[in-house]
């Protein structure tokens, strides 16, 4: 079973918002990566966690860019590859 569609809209928005800001390339890179993995999980009890990490992450991140946070945010971007 793949994850509840509302669940991966609300991360895909959340990729989009990150995408819109100044990013460096290596950050996206790792962010498009993380996207793509996060769609071909199928969705278990134990997963669920897994997606909300994830999405607790992102709008950490979301918010360190809005607050003009990049170094800090790049850093958090970094440490989603432990989760690839």
């Amino acid at each position: 079973m793949k994850p509840k569609e509302n669940t991966i809209e609300k991360i895909d928005k959340l990729f989009e918002k990150i995408y819109a800001t100044d990013l460096d390339e290596e950050s996206i890179r790792i962010l498009k990566t993380l996207q793509v993995h996060l769609h071909s999980m199928n969705l278990h009890k134990a997963k669920v966690a897994y997606f909300s990490l994830i999405k607790s992450k992102l709008n950490c991140i979301f918010e360190l860019l809005n607050s003009f946070k990049t170094d800090e945010s790049k850093k958090e971007i970094k440490e989603l590859k432990k989760f690839l």
